[in-house]
């Protein structure tokens, strides 16, 4: 019987030096990294939405300026 493996993503998202700032005190008070916060974020918007398959699009913010 053949296990299955698991595939983990990499990637890289930019984000403002206030979203940086939050993360990194939310990471610093509970004692795990950024990208655990992040991957927390992730999952608990696709519960929400009831999983990938229902996630609806998100409207485009025009920049000012």
């Amino acid at each position: 019987m053949k296990s299955q493996q698991r595939k983990d993503f990499r990637t890289s998202v930019i984000l403002s030096e206030d979203q940086h700032i939050e993360l990194n005190a939310m990471a610093v008070e509970n004692d795990v990294s950024v990208a655990w916060v992040i991957r927390q974020a992730i999952t608990r918007m696709l519960d929400e939405k009831g999983g990938a398959s229902n996630v609806q699009p998100l409207k485009k913010i025009k920049k000012q300026g």
